[in-house]
């Protein structure tokens, strides 16, 4: 939807809001982290310098003069069935929802709600699709007809105050737009997923209208003089005497002529804005087209986020539960400087990434996993090579279900799939492929995530089973040396903890961490399991309000990613993301949908930049990342410098001395050498409030801040200048 706000179009899109500045042609991208309440907004509308929003669940937010108010008690109400709030229409000193329950009338200059209409019979809730007046009555498109109800009704929350409109033909249907324009009311009734029906009053009585053999229609927009009508991938526009004043039906963009998917359209002098379905929003205007959106990845789905060197990549995708594709479009989306760069991949059967690799020598070059296309290969950002055969034809078998890759510390490239003949394949810097057939030690025909462990051996799940480790000894060409093991996911007593394991990664001293249904399990001594007759995990105890119980044991933990520190993110399906201390016994952070700006607390994966710390963190409504404060430390000091250098007066947040050995101890000295703080970096970066040891900001001043790794041997001194 679009909605016009003066100098500003407010665009929302399927996972936001954003808007467009007309003069200076900027663009402002809104979130919970901007202070919006919730995620999923459905709807919005704008009148006297006021906007309000409409959200999935029932949420509202009235944003006027910067300041948001939120009304959460449509969010908080228990109502049977949905809240979604399908529309909102002004009139005169308030706004009505359509709900889909009934109606809810705001009094925006009071920020809350004025009265419910739930017109039902005996005042029952009824799906209310839209919502307009003419002169003399209140419309309610619903879904079994129209209703309508004397504006100056002294009780519209009473039932029998509306009456459904008989007279329209196929009255008791589905009706999703209703509209006001020149003395007539326009009603949009839905017969198929590609098929409506147009009708208007026509003195009083109601007719079929097909502007332009439209069939399918989105919205309509009326004007004083005119109206719009947002259908079938064109945009019709009518006059006050149902002449076609305007028809748009292609864009023409430097490339060539495209076709038009548009949702809602707007009218600001001669200068249209459309919301299209497929490619944001549009500026059209003396034939000329202008796409307008923020910077951003394409899609709010992902899948999987891989880092390397500061490089984010990502891939929109995804696997069932009974490991058959999702069918998403390819999207591989890239963060780099700052900059989103999106690009759509095509291949034959390529959808689905769910997996990313870094070629650890030339950082022009990265891979994806498609799980029903093969593996891409991209150089500088471009496809370059899809791998499908694997050196050798598939026979018979039209689909590549390739599940995961990953890089060994040789810089060959691993690919776990699910083949004819065999399940595992390995790339090597000459670019020739080899396969590996353990059909006969998973006895599974499902292969799931993989990691490469530091020591080159591989770990992978075995979804609704457990797990599979191997290693190849480094002779691609010969299996009969390898080592191997499948195994149930146990704790240290023999006791099966979950035959779901849906998460892996290898931490910083070589520890495997497997997250489950059931919590998560660890592997202290991964190399052990090929010499062990029965494999033991061990379940971490952490203790939580002076209880003690095994961590997260109650969470499906589906993601995990370690930090510069060694501590470790957990991502679950329920409840959020989880901060947890490198030995697993203490919970650091918890970050939940009711405490934080996460846009949901069921978590997709997490990908961790080890240059900045930062934490991203992938939902099923989207990506946003945290400010973590531990990156990769090093061997040696290297490039150490502190940032913000100078500090100025009205900063209040965290000043980072970054470039540390790691775990280095850093004490902080004023100019005479008095030690005002110390702390102890986490991994290679340390932080500083910049106050002293009685939680007083410092004075004005140099401060010298010296680094040592544990032994002292090692040292360093850099400068920090304060400005009060």
């Amino acid at each position: 939807k679009v909605i016009d706000a003066g100098n500003s179009i407010y665009c929302i899109t399927n996972s936001g809001l954003y808007k467009y500045n007309t003069y200076d042609n900027s663009t402002e991208g809104f979130s919970r982290i901007d202070g919006l309440s919730d995620v999923n907004v459905t709807s919005g509308q704008y009148s006297n310098g006021t906007l309000i929003l409409g959200y999935d669940n029932g949420n509202i937010d009235i944003i006027t003069n910067g300041n948001i108010y939120n009304i959460p008690d449509v969010k908080r109400k228990e109502i049977y069935g949905s809240k979604r709030i399908n529309n909102i229409f002004f009139h005169e000193a308030f706004a009505y929802l359509s709900c889909g329950f009934g109606i809810v009338k705001i009094n925006y200059k009071k920020n809350e709600i004025a009265d419910t209409y739930f017109i039902g019979i005996n005042s029952t809730q009824k799906v209310i699709n839209d919502f307009t007046a003419s002169s003399t009555h209140f419309y309610a498109a619903s879904e079994d007809g129209i209703y309508k109800a004397d504006i100056n009704s002294p009780n519209l929350a009473f039932y029998e105050s509306w009456t459904q409109v008989t007279s329209i033909p196929n009255p008791t249907s589905n009706f999703t737009i209703v509209e006001f324009f020149n003395n007539s009311v326009y009603a949009v009734r839905t017969v198929g997923e590609y098929w409506d029906n147009l009708y208007r009053t026509e003195n009083n009585n109601w007719q079929a209208f097909n502007p332009d053999t439209a069939k399918k229609y989105y919205n309509i927009t009326a004007y004083h003089d005119k109206i719009l009508f947002s259908n079938d991938g064109i945009l019709t526009q009518l006059d006050l005497n149902d002449n076609v004043t305007n028809k748009i039906h292609k864009y023409n963009f430097d490339w060539g002529k495209q076709n038009p998917d548009i949702n809602d359209a707007i009218l600001k002098g001669s200068t249209y804005y459309f919301a299209d379905n497929g490619w944001g929003l549009i500026k059209y205007y003396n034939q000329r087209n202008d796409i307008i959106k923020p910077n951003g990845p394409q899609t709010s789905d992902f899948h999987t986020i891989g880092i390397y060197n500061g490089n984010l990549w990502a891939g929109q995708g995804g696997i069932t539960h009974i490991s058959t594709p999702q069918s998403k479009q390819p999207y591989a989306m890239n963060f780099n400087n700052n900059v989103w760069t999106n690009s759509l991949l095509s291949g034959h059967r390529l959808t689905d990434i769910v997996d990313v690799a870094f070629d650890k020598e030339d950082s022009r070059r990265v891979y994806l996993a498609s799980y029903s296309g093969g593996v891409v290969q991209l150089i500088n950002g471009k496809t370059d090579t899809i791998y499908t055969d694997f050196d050798t034809p598939l026979p018979n078998y039209d689909y590549r279900f390739v599940s995961s890759i990953g890089t060994d510390s040789k810089n060959n490239l691993w690919a776990s799939i699910r083949a004819v003949n065999y399940q595992f394949a390995v790339k090597t810097s000459d670019n020739k492929w080899h396969q590996l057939d353990y059909h006969e030690k998973t006895t599974v025909d499902w292969i799931g995530k993989m990691i490469v462990t530091k020591n080159d051996h591989k770990w992978v799940i075995l979804p609704r089973v457990g797990l599979f480790a191997f290693d190849d000894k480094g002779t691609f060409e010969n299996t009969s040396d390898d080592s191997f093991k499948k195994f149930t996911v146990l704790d240290e007593n023999g006791d099966v903890v979950s035959s779901e394991p849906l998460s892996i990664c290898e931490d910083k001293e070589g520890t495997i961490w497997v997250g489950t249904t059931k919590g998560v399990v660890t592997y202290f001594y991964p190399t052990d399991v090929f010499n062990s007759e029965t494999v033991k995990g061990q379940r971490v105890i952490i203790e939580q309000e002076g209880i003690a119980q095994y961590l997260l044991e109650t969470e499906e933990v589906t993601a995990i990613a370690i930090d510069g520190n060694n501590s470790k993110w957990f991502g679950t399906k329920y409840s959020g993301v989880y901060h947890i201390s490198d030995d697993g016994t203490e919970e650091l952070k918890h970050f939940n949908t009711e405490n934080s700006p996460l846009l949901s607390n069921s978590i997709t994966t997490i990908g961790i930049n080890d240059l900045t710390g930062e934490v991203f963190i992938g939902t099923d409504n989207g990506l946003l990342s945290y400010k973590g404060t531990a990156t990769e430390g090093g061997e040696e000091f290297k490039d150490v410098y502190a940032y913000p250098n100078p500090v100025p007066p009205d900063f209040t947040g965290l000043i980072a001395i970054k470039g540390l050995v790691t775990n280095a101890n850093v004490k902080i000295t004023d100019i005479s050498g008095n030690i005002v703080y110390e702390t102890k970096a986490e991994g290679g970066q340390a932080t500083w409030d910049g106050k002293n040891f009685n939680g007083e900001k410092v004075n004005t001043g140099v401060y010298l801040a010296f680094c040592s790794d544990k032994e002292g041997e090692k040292t360093f001194v850099t400068k920090i200048l304060f400005i009060n």
